[in-house]
């Protein structure tokens, strides 16, 4: 390979990592703490009670009575995929959910076991 095609080839893998650098950060918008319906309880914070308030890392997820490890993340358009390993009294199972920001809210889908769909709406706590 002569050196204007290394540069060539140099200069496009910069554009694609750039490219996969903003995906990435479009699709974690997700990360944080969000309430459902009151913005008073963000000061009591998550899993203190049946309080509404959930709260994302790059790794996990906590809400109430749950706690999840967040194992694969897929951006899929606007939306993001999380593949988890969850605890809640005393189980562990496997979940998977879908979380996509729009206009500054929330919105969580899921499926769960018996194959039964959920979706909640959330805003973010300040």
């Amino acid at each position: 390979m002569n050196a204007k095609m290394r540069l060539f080839y140099f200069l496009l893998m910069g554009v694609g990592v750039l490219c996969s650098s903003d995906v990435r950060a479009e699709s974690n918008s997700y990360i944080g703490k969000w309430y459902f319906d009151d913005v008073a309880a963000c000061k009591a914070g998550v899993g203190i009670e049946d309080n509404g308030v959930i709260e994302y890392t790059s790794k996990s997820f906590d809400g109430y009575e749950v706690s999840c490890k967040i194992s694969k993340v897929i951006a899929r358009g606007s939306k993001t995929e999380l593949m988890e390993r969850c605890a809640s009294e005393g189980d562990v199972t496997p979940a998977k959910e879908t979380v996509e920001v729009v206009d500054g809210k929330l919105k969580r889908y899921w499926k769960d076991t018996t194959g039964k769909t959920g979706a909640l709406t959330y805003s973010r706590c300040p």
